[in-house]
Parts: C-alpha cells; structure tokens; sequence
C-alpha cells in the first residue's frame, strides 16, 4: 500500500483497478470505496467523532430517546422499528440483538459497555481477516 491512499486513518489499504480508478478499503463501512469515482475523498470527516467516546454516549441517548418516543405516540413499527436502529447497528458493528437492547434501554451501563466490547472485538477480527486476504491477493 501507498501513502497516497493512507489519507484516513480508516483506510486499511488501497489499490488501482484494472481501469485506474482509486480503490481503498474503509474499516468504518466495511467495503471499497473507489476514491477516483467520489465515493470516498480518502479523510473521512468523521474521523474526529468516531476518536470521541462522547458521541457513542450521544447516540445511545438518541437512540434510546427516538425509541421512546416510537413507543409512547404508538408508532412502533416495525419499518420504524428498523429505520431507527439498523444505522446505530451498523454505525457500531452490533448484531440487531444488542442494538435493540441498547434501543429498548434493557442494558445497564456495564452491560452496554460489554456490548460494545464485544463490537470493537468482532470489528478488529474483520478487518484482520480483510489484512490477510488484501496481502493474499498483494502476493
């Protein structure tokens, strides 16, 4: 890998197509993104937000706020239901089960806290296993 795709420090490694675009694996959305083609400018902005600890806090609140109130003007539906939690989900690589815990307030603090350590520890495996296949196909 270049230092020309290490822009973000969510980029795991880069490449060239075979047509010359500029591809980079991004660990935040878990795929290639083809930077020549805009799907990704190679410094993600977030990237200062997702350091912050805060902002998991701040979503969870969200979350489980915007959750509320779907159940409270009985707008729970299951569409709701999915529009509401899917992106936390995948914001935070947890299964449906843990972010419907975390939507539904039925986990205490350490309990979220394990949830979450859970994630990171499934995140870092994937993108270990992403490493090994980029330098399997490397070499």
């Amino acid at each position: 890998m270049t230092e020309n795709y290490r822009k973000c420090k969510h980029c795991i490694d880069g490449m060239k197509n075979e047509i010359g675009e500029t591809l980079a694996f991004c660990e935040l959305w878990n795929e290639w993104k083809n930077i020549t083609l805009g799907d990704c400018f190679g410094n993600c902005e977030s990237q200062e937000e997702c350091a912050d600890g805060m902002d998991i806090i701040k979503d969870i609140a969200r979350l489980q706020k915007s959750y509320d109130k779907l159940v409270s003007n009985k707008k729970l539906t299951k569409k709701a239901m999915c529009d509401l939690v899917i992106p936390f989900r995948d914001e935070y690589w947890l299964t449906d089960k843990e972010a419907l815990i975390i939507a539904r307030s039925e986990a205490n603090v350490d309990e979220i806290v394990h949830i979450f350590e859970n994630a990171f520890s499934r995140r870092e495996k994937e993108i270990e296993s992403v490493k090994s296949f980029i330098d399997k196909i490397n070499n």
